[in-house]
């Protein structure tokens, strides 16, 4: 939230299933366990906090949307709060060096339903070449990857809710139609 907050966007809404409840408590408890503070006890009316956080003036929704349900369901069970314009989506465990305003000039430009951000991921391995003999004839520490994959910053259109079904998720059967 903070990379997106750091690129003007402080308006979220989090689906939340499983253990729901830590987040729900977190973000109702944020203004009260964050800033340093001063209360007269049995007077909660008289606290006084010391120092804002750069998380003023976000605003946060939290939606349970069950326990169960897959990304696409959340995601349908979100979608009265997400309005009618393009909206970011990610995962909640995604940090990248991600320019969110390109993200949304290239999703506007080219009137898609979905635009994913992607990466060409680094290998986790060195990477050897066997030659004749069975020598090693060339070592590359960790090179660059030949797959293609989703790094998981999304921009989507309303139209993204056609594809979703209850019980479903936003990965399967959405992305592969929209391919």
């Amino acid at each position: 939230m903070k990379i997106f907050a750091s690129q003007g966007v402080t308006d979220f809404v989090i689906p939340t299933g499983y253990k729901g409840e830590m987040i729900k408590r977190f973000f109702f408890d944020y203004s009260m366990l964050n800033p340093d503070f001063t209360v007269n006890v049995g007077d909660r009316s008289s606290v006084e906090f010391f120092r804002s956080h750069e998380e003023d003036g976000w605003k946060v929704t939290v939606l349970d949307t069950g326990e169960t349900s897959l990304t696409g369901e959340r995601l349908l069970r979100a979608r009265n709060h997400l309005g009618d314009e393009p909206f970011y989506l990610t995962y909640g465990d995604g940090i990248a060096n991600v320019n969110l305003a390109e993200l949304l000039r290239t999703h506007r430009a080219t009137g898609a339903t979905l635009t994913i951000s992607i990466s060409k991921p680094l290998s986790r391995f060195g990477v050897v070449s066997v030659g004749e003999g069975g020598l090693v004839d060339r070592f590359l520490e960790k090179p660059e990857g030949q797959e293609i994959v989703n790094i998981g910053y999304m921009v989507a259109n309303n139209s993204l809710f056609e594809y979703l079904e209850v019980g479903g998720s936003r990965e399967d059967r959405p992305l592969v139609n929209l391919a």
